[in-house]
């Protein structure tokens, strides 16, 4: 029941709106015909008009249609109205009713009036809108003013008219106040008046327009003018400073004949302006998008209280969604022109307008000046000013949704003015733009004087996107383009008849207003088209919202002129923005929430400050390293004291406090040394207060001999070099993302790395270095990066290997060449795969790939020798001397053995895809006989390769840069260098015949046209170095990277200073230490890990339990003899990989090989050796999965064309 009544108090407004409406019509038509009204009741379809409230009475029928509005805009005196009419009526047909000689019709419509009546009781709680004692002052002066002319003139005209004037003076007065306030209805003869029938049309008219302006101002909207308060636009500029970029109209919320509402919590805001009866939003929200639903529901409240209808222009497509969920429709409007800076461009044929008016311009002598407002003298802004108005077309300024509506305002000073100036430096045309959030640009003002010549405005505009980056602007909105779709496709060929209808009106519309031409004046520049929406509540109020929109706008006449002169911002004013702008900037400033801990420490760095101690010094000078003190000290017996001085620095690892002494560890890039500190120091207090572990110190004091044998210096005084604001070795992933480089990784790295060096050049090859960005890319099959060269357009990829500019240099008498350096490729990380690397490319006249082998086993020695000061790897999984022989074995027959079946470059693809299904690897049906030997051996023999083994001759077709076997031209001389199930170098005989080389590579362009990403493009510069003739070459591929992965056995990222953290935060300085949680029984300590040794015979070297995922047996969890399954890598430490220690690498013992499935860098279980990828089709290689290790397979670090690009 409750429902039911609700539900009628709902629809009851509605019902009364109607009923009165209808009343008042009928009214109408019966005062203009009482025979057309008869004979509408005559029709039976019709007899329910009897139902109805009417009386054949003008000035009765317009006041009914007039409260009628007021019904449906809920005002309260059209409420009160209504009910004292219609309860009138109510009463006055019930008593015909009881007439028992009586029409059947006055119980009829008194039925009718009394349901009428009571819908407006029951629903008197709707109608709430707010009253405007204004607008009743107003509809009584109106009334008393109008009747006053109604009784003079309605009184002489009936005098002059009358024709059985029997009656007084009075009742001429009488007569014509009846018939206009009432009618002819209830005059005639009980007056006593006989005047012609045009009379009474005119007293009727008379009353009716009393009627009509009476009721227009007592319902009339009440609003007064808008203006921007002082508070309103505080609260805009902090929304716009705070979220200005998320609109590029939110600047024009600053207009000074706008409104606005806030939302409660202030976080956002609607700006709009009341034209007639409609509520005018503009543009999105403003503020946080989090708050706009109540901003909007704020200001539809509003619309609401005061029976404004709810409107708004140009709102973008989050905000049109916005508006929508509170029960607006949204209307396509048109599009905003948006420019991209960083893309813009004068180059293209799409352009070529816009370039031949910049030229035609600048050739003109024409220049441009591009500055914001802020540095406008103010006598300078005042010609702009008056240039502006000049140059103005018609009298009338527009713009409302788009236009700031004035030009100078020193609270504008972020604005940015463009000017174009002729030869003789007369400013002929400006562009004014507001800001769009922090980096943007929004329209304005668009001015230009008329006898200058065309493309003013293109080169402003040119100009202006040239200069952005200056600016800090980073996108640049135009104009608006209204119903832009009609423009674009209406024209076309092939549109349809509305589309058509629809331009042909546009175009007529273009005629009056700048439709059709802002589009073309926009559309020139190729911009990005953003739409604008047009958004309503019902469909009958469009109409009224599009008319408010133009009034608005400027586009249909008002009595109402916004001037465009400098508007006076007060003092006040300009200072509270100024503190607006101050508090958004420092709200934009990064901020990071301290620890307990790292805030104690920068409380201390405070307490240092203020005790006059620099906690960062200029410069400490040290006598001894570490390693040196240790060196020239060793063999001291306990509780010496030598007498020497000397002077240490480092960072503190440990650090004890024992009452008056303190002992700490510090450790430099050589090793570790206690320090002890006494109570009898002066400076032992401000080292107790100020001192962590983890901060950088210098010392100076005896070096002796502790008690229990400790090599110790007594500091007599220190200096704090650098506080540590961050807790060391905290974290579980320190050692990857710790504040300091592991010196001894890198130590090693740079030994191998430099011994490769050395060993080419005294082989004779030249060290040389080829470009880092490539025009085209080729050298090896692998995605590359891509960037692009903004001075010239020019798109560039970063190199995906350096091979060939090297045999370029091959081809112009260069000699044997080789280059160290970093290549780049845009695959996945991994264990063993990394975006960028570093490689080693060699290539020697008159090698071949047999020589190439001999090359690399010296060069792999060699940089074992250096780095760990022996040949020997001993660690589980790979236990061998790198010195001795390596076995070598050809691809096909290793598939061979590992298949049971004999294979030979002659065995037809549909017996390999046989043998490929029935080993579990999903191999394309499409795949040539070559890439199905080479997926069979990645997916079954590679993995198992442990020792260094060279394995040759591949398939021909999976190598387009190398030379065709000597012996079986379906093969090429090319081998992959297998170590551990890893791929760490390849080498070639070159291919040098530039026909053959023409051909494959213009097989790979097919590809890479075909969709390929990893195909290689045809290089024209190469090819024509070829034909100049390249001598017989060798070629060789290391990858350095690989190569420290294999001496060490550490995954990748453990190699590399600064690994790539994928989704994580960027290392900081390094690889870093292998932290531990401090011990609670400690007051500081931090275990560093140990640094590799300058001799392997005095130091540790702490290498990880090498992962090999790829040995039979591991993936079930089995040691390679058999037995239990071993401890997980680094299950005890609590790091990736796990160590173990020796002090010899003759005292290293086998040890059982991590169980268990693999973990990725993020410790993400990786796919199994089972789980293959189905490469796609026309792809150069397979791309198996195998456990832990991702995608691996033949891999090049030399840059050639392999079956699995090198990435690390």
């Amino acid at each position: 029941m409750r429902n039911a009544l609700d539900h009628w108090r709902t629809v009851a407004p509605s019902i009364v709106f109607w009923y009165v409406r209808l009343s008042g019509f009928l009214s109408i038509i019966a005062w203009i015909s009482s025979d057309l009204i008869q004979d509408l009741l005559g029709i039976w379809a019709l007899r329910w008009l009897v139902l109805l409230g009417w009386a054949p009475s003008l000035p009765y029928g317009l006041a009914l249609v007039l409260l009628s509005y007021g019904i449906r805009r809920r005002k309260k005196a059209a409420w009160r109205i209504v009910c004292v009419l219609f309860g009138a009526v109510f009463l006055l047909s019930v008593i015909a009713a009881l007439d028992p000689t009586g029409r059947t019709g006055n119980a009829l419509l008194a039925a009718a009036t009394g349901l009428v009546f009571a819908g407006l009781l029951a629903s008197r709680d709707t109608f709430d809108t707010l009253p405007d004692r204004a607008n009743r002052r107003l509809a009584l002066r109106v009334f008393t003013g109008f009747l006053v002319v109604g009784v003079v003139v309605g009184g002489l005209l009936v005098a002059a008219t009358d024709t059985d004037p029997v009656g007084g003076w009075w009742t001429h007065v009488v007569y014509a106040v009846s018939q206009s306030t009432f009618g002819a209805a209830v005059t005639g003869h009980p007056v006593g008046v006989q005047v012609p029938s045009w009379v009474d049309g005119v007293l009727g008219v008379l009353g009716g327009g009393l009627l009509v302006l009476t009721v227009w101002a007592l319902f009339k909207p009440a609003h007064g003018e808008a203006i921007l308060t002082f508070e309103e636009e505080l609260t805009a500029r902090r929304l716009l400073a705070e979220y200005g970029e998320e609109d590029s109209l939110g600047y024009f919320a600053l207009r000074r004949d706008k409104d606005v509402c806030a939302a409660p919590q202030g976080k956002a805001a609607v700006s709009y302006r009341v034209e007639g009866a409609v509520c005018l939003a503009s543009g999105d929200p403003l503020g946080d998008p989090d708050h706009w639903d109540s901003a909007i529901a704020a200001w539809l409240a509003m619309c609401r209280a005061h029976a404004w209808i709810p409107g708004v222009l140009s709102a973008g497509r989050r905000g049109a969604g916005a508006y929508a969920r509170h029960g607006l429709r949204a209307l396509l409007l048109g599009d905003e022109a948006v420019l991209d800076p960083a893309a813009f461009r004068l180059t293209g044929h799409a352009m070529r307008q816009v370039r031949q008016a910049v030229r035609r311009t600048r050739r003109a002598g024409y220049t441009v000046r591009v500055r914001r407002h802020a540095g406008i003298d103010p006598g300078e802004m005042a010609g702009l000013v008056a240039d502006a108005d000049r140059w103005r077309d018609g009298a009338t300024e527009r713009g409302f949704s788009m236009a700031l509506g004035r030009l100078g305002d020193r609270a504008d000073g972020r604005c940015v003015m463009v000017e174009a100036f002729d030869r003789d430096g007369t400013r002929r045309g400006l562009l004014s733009f507001v800001p769009w959030g922090r980096a943007g640009l929004s329209l304005d003002l668009m001015r230009r004087d008329r006898t200058a010549d065309n493309g003013l405005t293109e080169l402003m505009v040119a100009t202006l996107a040239a200069e952005a980056p200056s600016l800090g602007v980073r996108r640049i909105s135009l104009n608006f383009a209204v119903l832009r779709s009609v423009f674009e496709q209406g024209g076309e060929l092939g549109a349809g008849p509305v589309l058509r209808l629809g331009y042909w009106v546009m175009s007529f519309a273009s005629r009056f207003w700048q439709l059709e031409s802002l589009y073309q004046s926009n559309a020139k520049y190729r911009p990005e088209w953003v739409p604008r929406y047009l958004c309503f509540v019902t469909s009958r109020d469009a109409v009224r919202i599009g008319l408010a929109a133009a009034r608005a706008e400027g586009f249909v006449p008002t009595l109402r002129k916004p001037p465009l002169a400098v508007a006076a911002a007060s003092p006040e004013l300009l200072a509270a923005i100024d503190e607006v702008e101050e508090a958004a900037e420092a709200a934009r400033a990064p901020s990071r929430r301290l620890s307990d801990e790292e805030e104690a420490r920068h409380g201390k760095l405070a307490e240092a400050r203020a005790l006059g101690i620099e906690p960062y010094a200029r410069t400490y000078g040290r006598s001894h390293t570490a390693h040196a003190l240790r060196e020239l000290f060793d063999g001291l017996e306990p509780g010496t004291r030598t007498g020497a001085v000397a002077e240490v620095a480092g960072r503190i690892t440990r650090l004890r406090r024992h009452g008056g002494l303190c002992f700490a560890v510090l450790r430099d890039e050589t090793g570790d040394v206690q320090v002890l500190l006494t109570a009898a120091l002066p400076s032992y207090a401000a080292w107790k207060a100020l001192i962590d572990v983890g901060d950088r110190v210098g010392l100076r004091g005896e070096v002796i001999c502790s008690d229990t044998g400790e090599l110790t210096v007594s500091a007599a005084s220190w200096t704090l070099l650098a506080k540590c604001l961050r807790p060391a070795g905290r974290s579980v992933k320190a050692g990857r993302r710790g504040p300091v480089t592991d010196v001894g990784l890198l130590r090693l790295r740079a030994a191998a790395v430099g011994a490769v060096r050395d060993a080419l050049r005294a082989r004779g090859f030249l060290e040389v270095e080829t470009p880092m960005l490539h025009r085209v890319h080729g050298g090896a099959a692998a995605r590359p990066f891509r960037t692009r060269l903004g001075a010239h357009d020019l798109p560039l990829y970063l190199r995906i290997a350096p091979e060939l500019y090297l045999k370029r240099l091959l081809a112009g008498g260069a000699g044997p060449v080789f280059e160290l350096g970093r290549s780049f490729r845009n695959e996945g990380l991994s264990a063993r795969h990394s975006p960028e690397f570093t490689m080693l490319e060699a290539y020697e006249p008159g090698g071949t790939y047999d020589t190439m082998a001999d090359l690399v086993r010296h060069l792999v020695v060699e940089a074992a020798r250096a780095a760990l000061g022996t040949s020997v790897l001993d660690r589980p999984g790979l236990s061998c001397d790198l010195a001795e022989p390596w076995r070598t074995v050809t691809v096909h027959g290793a598939v061979s053995t590992a298949l049971g079946a004999e294979i030979d470059p002659g065995t037809p693809a549909a017996d390999l895809l046989g043998h490929a299904a029935a080993h579990g690897l999903a191999a394309d049906p499409d795949w040539s006989a070559g890439r199905l030997v080479v997926a069979l051996f990645e997916h079954l023999v590679e993995g198992a390769l442990t020792g260094p083994t060279f394995v040759r001759d591949f398939p021909a077709e999976t190598v387009p840069l190398a030379r065709p076997h000597a012996r079986d031209p379906r093969l090429a001389e090319k081998w992959d260098l297998i170590v551990g199930g890893l791929e760490v170098g390849t080498a070639f005989s070159e291919l040098i015949d530039p026909v053959l080389q023409r051909v494959r590579l213009t097989e790979q362009s097919l590809l890479a046209a075909g969709g390929d990403p990893e195909a290689m493009d045809l290089d024209e510069d190469f090819l024509r170095a070829l034909e100049y003739g390249m001598p017989p070459a060798g070629g060789l591929g290391l990858g350095m990277d690989r190569l420290i992965m294999t001496l060490t056995g550490r995954p990748i990222r453990d190699v590399v200073a600064f690994p790539l953290p994928g989704r994580g935060r960027e290392p900081l300085l390094g690889v870093g230490f292998a932290g531990h949680p401090q011990r609670p029984d400690q007051e500081g300590d931090l275990e560093w890990q140990p640094r590799l040794r300058d001799e392997a015979q005095r130091q540790r070297l702490v290498l990880p339990v090498a992962r090999h995922p790829h040995v039979r047996g591991e993936h079930r969890g089995e040691q390679p003899g058999g037995g239990e399954p071993a401890e997980p890598a680094g299950a005890r430490d609590g790091h990736r990989g796990g160590h173990r220690e020796f002090r010899d690498p003759a005292q290293v013992r086998p040890r059982a090989r991590c169980a268990g499935q693999a973990l990725g860098d993020d410790g993400v279980e990786l796919p199994g050796r089972d789980e293959v990828q189905r490469p796609r089709h026309g792809e150069q290689r397979a791309q198996p999965q195998r456990r832990g290790l991702g995608a691996v397979g033949g891999l090049c670090h030399g840059g050639k064309l392999t079956h699995e690009s090198l990435s690390g």
